[in-house]
Formats: structure tokens, C-alpha cells, sequence
């Protein structure tokens, strides 16, 4: 007479999801770029795996890498992404997703991750800057004959929280001066536009 014995390994379904802003401070009309990474952390593979972008203040939803992987829908005014293959017990899949930047701010963006067997939360923090930029014109000849050089300084300052690239100025037209020349500290460099 035989026996056998029979191991149930008990029903442990999970899943956890990260969603990792790809730059944690981004400037103002540049992309906020997050990556969502769904890990199923159980011991049963997961069927209908979706993602919902739940909360987005401040973001404006953009697109996606799009791959034959993943289905967009829009749900009750919501992104949501569906994973078209099964995700077996101990693997992990990755979405990468863009959003507008419309606000200066800390914005907390969340996404809900749902299967057949298990669901989670996730949340990351995204920083959107404002560049700001002052410029005086201070005449250092206010009293000037005809025919003499009026003298001006130009400051830029960067009223922002960010660094500034790709500073110009743009002396604009008078009829009643003519440009002559300038002199700075090394860092500009001089070209007419349009004249």
C-alpha cells in the first residue's frame, strides 16, 4: 500500500505598484515624466492588470509609450492603462506616461493598480517651477549733446527658483539713438536681428 502526499501552497495573490517621477522638478510647459511599475509580489499570476491615474492636480494628462503591451482608455474622466498579457507570479512590468505641466507647485500624483486577484496604490511627488526673468534699462548719462553717447546698463535678474538658459536681450528700435557698441563681463556674445 502507497501514500502520497499532497502540498497546497496556500492562495497568496499580490501586487504592488511604484509610480517614480522621472524628474522630480521639471519647469513650468515642460513634461512631468513618471514611470509606473507594477510588480506582482504573490504566488498566483494576475490576469486583467490595469492602472487608473486617480488624482493629477496641476498635470495635464499627455500621452504614453505606446506599445502593443498596454490598451488606453479614458474611464470616468480617468487614464487607465490595461495590461493585455498575464503577469506571472514574481515578474514586474513598467509604463512610462507624460503630463503637461499648467501650475507652479508640489503636486502628489497618485494611480490606482487593479487585477483579478489583488489591488494597490501608489503616489510620487513632482516639483513645477516658474522661470521668472526682470530686466532694468539704467541710463548712466541722463543728460546728453546732441551728437555725444548716451551710456545704458542692462540687468537681467532671475526672479525664479530655477537657473536661466539661453538668456537674450532685444535692444528695441528708437529712431533718436543709433547703436554704437556694448561691453559686458565675457558672457554674451552681440548679433543685429532683423537690421
Amino acid at each position: 500500500k502507497s501514500s502520497a502526499v499532497i502540498y497546497v501552497l496556500p492562495h497568496n495573490p499580490d501586487i504592488h505598484v511604484v509610480k517614480k517621477a522621472l524628474d522630480s522638478v521639471v519647469i513650468l510647459g515642460n513634461h512631468a515624466r513618471f514611470e509606473f511599475i507594477i510588480n506582482n509580489t504573490g504566488n498566483r499570476d494576475l490576469f486583467n492588470v490595469s492602472i487608473t491615474e486617480d488624482s493629477f492636480d496641476g498635470l495635464v494628462y499627455d500621452s504614453y509609450r505606446a506599445s502593443n503591451r498596454w490598451t488606453y482608455k479614458i474611464i470616468n474622466s480617468k487614464p487607465v492603462w490595461t495590461f493585455n498579457e498575464v503577469l506571472p507570479a514574481g515578474e514586474w512590468v513598467s509604463l512610462f506616461v507624460n503630463f503637461n505641466t499648467t501650475a507652479e507647485g508640489t503636486f502628489t500624483n497618485h494611480v490606482k493598480t487593479k487585477s483579478n486577484l489583488a489591488d494597490a496604490n501608489g503616489s510620487d511627488d513632482v516639483v513645477v517651477l516658474k522661470p521668472e526673468i526682470g530686466v532694468e534699462k539704467i541710463t548712466l548719462t541722463p543728460n546728453v549733446i546732441l551728437g555725444d553717447l548716451a551710456s545704458f546698463e542692462i540687468v537681467i535678474h532671475n526672479n525664479g527658483r530655477t537657473d536661466l538658459t539661453n538668456v537674450t536681450v532685444m535692444e528695441l528700435p528708437d529712431s533718436s539713438l543709433i547703436y554704437d557698441s556694448y561691453s559686458d563681463n565675457g558672457l554674451f556674445t552681440h548679433r543685429f536681428v532683423n537690421g
